[in-house]
């Protein structure tokens, strides 16, 4: 009679569902490089991260919606946008874009792979971050000759050779390597941070965007002061300096003016004339991402041919989404401000670089989102998903699931 071995090991998912964590973190460090160089591969890698992070949470079922702290305002906000679309004066044009929603997910992903305890999950946050950093100055580099090449070679204008994608690709990316130089790490190479912020800042400067440069210099400024390193103040003076003498620079800071004229189609035409007569004719809102040329007409402005926002954050969204949405919008917006902010005031001897350049970034597209309507963008709000579950992670250093059931264990033994 042949005799009973022992059982083979039953092969759980759940138990050896390791290798969901691990593929879900190259996906992500590599939606990090290519955020800056190309939307359709970092929207891939984010895609192909959503589909392994269900699979993720479905079978270790290890993760608490609720414990990410955007979880409600992401929620609300992406069903008063759907809510809107169906409402909307142009569902079609709504319901083209709405998926861009599913992007908010980025947020839960880089809280199930880099949060957690204090240990090997948390440090690896920053390759996260230097991921991002190597792509726009892979970016940099890239710019600093096509640019000269289309402007000497092909006849383009240097204020055409630019877009309004990459400076605030650069504006980050400054900030975190800002933020670097401001904690004064010394494990890190001076080199390649040589090389990574002079490439970030010839890239920021030749796409001659002046919402840009000015979010940029404003918010660099306020995280010196924050880390305490008020000598770095001495050189954003020589900065303005060096780019007040291109003429180029000149010639685009007096451009300001005709923003101003409430005819020509400025912005601050859009601001005071199509922007509020929108959000009174239309108080549930026009649909999230649904304005069009059209609906611009008819005000006595003159329309920049294919302009569908009217260049800035709190109005665009009031006009598409109407009070709730817009409400929504702030409190979610506010809690991501403060919550990358508060880490960085409880400990000023020793600051956390990847949080403080995080807030710089994410107030530099704020700042950068009062002249330009930024938050449309798939790409930058791939971006603030990024910044945004780097805000998360701090929170999730504590199991809080843990600290609850010591708690009880403790009141029962008494």
């Amino acid at each position: 009679m042949r005799g009973r071995g022992p059982k083979p090991r039953s092969c759980s998912l759940r138990v050896n569902f390791n290798w969901t964590e691990k593929a879900l973190r190259f996906l992500l460090l590599g939606f990090a490089f290519s955020l800056p160089l190309s939307i359709a591969l970092s929207e891939g890698f984010a895609y192909a991260g959503l589909v392994v992070w269900l699979l993720h949470v479905f079978s270790r079922r290890e993760f608490s919606w609720t414990r990410c702290p955007y979880f409600w305002p992401m929620i609300l906000f992406s069903g008063l946008a759907v809510l809107s679309a169906f409402r909307g004066l142009h569902p079609d044009v709504c319901f083209d874009k709405v998926d861009r929603l599913s992007l908010l997910t980025l947020v839960f992903m880089i809280v199930t792979v880099f949060g957690g305890d204090a240990g090997p999950r948390w440090s690896r946050r920053s390759a996260l971050v230097f991921m991002f950093m190597a792509g726009t100055t892979v970016l940099g580099l890239y710019d600093a000759v096509r640019v000269p090449v289309e402007v000497f070679f092909q006849g383009v204008a240097l204020f055409d050779a630019g877009n309004m994608r990459d400076p605030q690709m650069y504006l980050v990316g400054i900030c975190l390597l800002s933020a670097v130089w401001l904690a004064g790490d010394a494990s890190l190479r001076r080199w390649p941070l040589v090389v990574a912020t002079l490439s970030n800042v010839l890239g920021l400067t030749l796409h001659f965007k002046r919402g840009a440069w000015i979010s940029c210099l404003t918010v660099v400024a306020v995280m010196s002061l924050l880390a305490g390193r008020k000598k770095a103040l001495l050189i954003l003076p020589l900065v303005v300096v060096v780019l007040v003498a291109a003429p180029q620079t000149r010639e685009r800071l007096g451009m300001l003016s005709s923003e101003w004229s409430r005819v020509a189609g400025g912005r601050y035409a859009l601001w005071s004339r199509v922007a509020p007569a929108l959000i009174t004719e239309h108080p549930f809102g026009i649909g999230y991402a649904g304005t069009t040329q059209e609906d611009f007409e008819g005000y006595g402005v003159r329309i920049q041919e294919g302009l569908n926002h009217v260049h800035n954050n709190v109005l665009q969204v009031a006009v598409e989404m109407g009070p709730a949405g817009l409400l929504t919008w702030l409190v979610w917006m506010g809690m991501a401000f403060w919550l990358l902010l508060k880490p960085v005031l409880q400990d000023r001897k020793k600051i956390d670089w990847v949080l403080l350049g995080a807030w710089g970034g994410f107030c530099g597209l704020l700042l950068n989102g009062l002249v330009e309507y930024n938050f449309g963008d798939s790409e930058i709000l791939m971006l603030i998903c990024l910044l945004l579950g780097l805000s998360s992670l701090p929170l999730r250093r504590i199991d809080f699931d843990k600290k609850i059931d010591e708690a009880w264990t403790r009141l029962r033994s008494q």
